[in-house]
């Protein structure tokens, strides 16, 4: 990581290769206009944690955090209002028992002549906010869907969806796989390896059966049932199922088949 402070400018002074040996390994190299070339690189970070503590109708708690840096002249500020949480640049809601995290990023940029000479640097910042169990900063893009729902981008094309209320995280495609026996089911959630993680299952009976209320959040959702992770009680050779053509759930056989739908996390 760079050292916080701003040097006198060097525009005109040092090229790319120089940079690259002084500063390391960038976090991002772009082409602009005029075949130059902009490169960024992460100066200096403050993590950031707070919790949400009541609902609409309860006690509200505020909490206060300042992180300032005097020396790249940027304050992020941000107050947590029962069930909000506010800043001077954004706001999110927090789910009750909700942890909200993230990190003030102070950036250096610098651009690039085509012959590889410094032509400007500059200093930006922002924030990086991840919500435990229903976004992640690993993702691209965090985009608010709903009061319940983000969907999350990754930079290879994967996409999920969290849920803030279960702390669940779904493939937003809800037809990654095709239609197989349980057996076959488990194995598919077993071996998957999507947007970074490989803990992913199939859901609970419930679960799955609810996702009828959900499914128009989602792409892919086919008309039929999906297989859930639970076996009948009295019945083994069966597994429960999800309607998506009503919030119903179904015991069949677990050699029939169905779709498979999969989820990880939860608290």
């Amino acid at each position: 990581m760079l050292t916080a402070g701003c040097a006198s400018s060097r525009v005109g002074k040092i090229t790319f290769d120089q940079a690259i040996g002084e500063f390391g390994k960038p976090l991002k190299t772009e082409h602009v206009s005029g075949n130059e070339t902009r490169v960024t690189w992460l100066a200096k970070e403050v993590a950031i944690v707070s919790t949400g503590v009541s609902d609409y109708g309860g006690s509200v708690q505020e909490s206060i955090t300042t992180a300032n840096d005097k020396d790249w002249s940027f304050e992020v500020r941000w107050i947590v209002l029962g069930y909000f949480a506010e800043s001077s640049y954004e706001t999110h809601d927090i789910p009750v028992g909700g942890i909200l995290k993230g990190r003030v990023c102070w950036y250096k940029v610098l651009t690039f002549r085509e012959d590889g000479v410094l032509k400007k640097e500059e200093k930006t910042s922002g924030i990086e906010w991840n919500k435990e169990g229903w976004s992640d900063l690993s993702a691209v893009s965090n985009e608010v869907i709903s009061d319940r729902w983000m969907k999350n981008i990754y930079a290879n094309g994967d996409v999920t969806m969290s849920d803030r209320y279960t702390g669940l995280m779904w493939l937003y495609n809800a037809n990654s796989c095709c239609a197989t026996n349980w057996d076959a089911a488990v194995r598919y959630c077993d071996d998957l390896t999507y947007a970074g993680y490989t803990d992913w299952r199939l859901p609970d009976e419930d679960t799955i059966a609810e996702q009828y209320r959900r499914k128009g959040y989602f792409a892919g959702v086919q008309n039929g049932c999906y297989w859930s992770g639970m076996s009948g009680v009295d019945n083994t050779d069966r597994a429960w199922v999800g309607d998506m053509n009503g919030p119903a759930r179904h015991l069949f056989y677990k050699t029939s088949s169905n779709y498979v739908w999969p989820v990880r996390g939860g608290r």
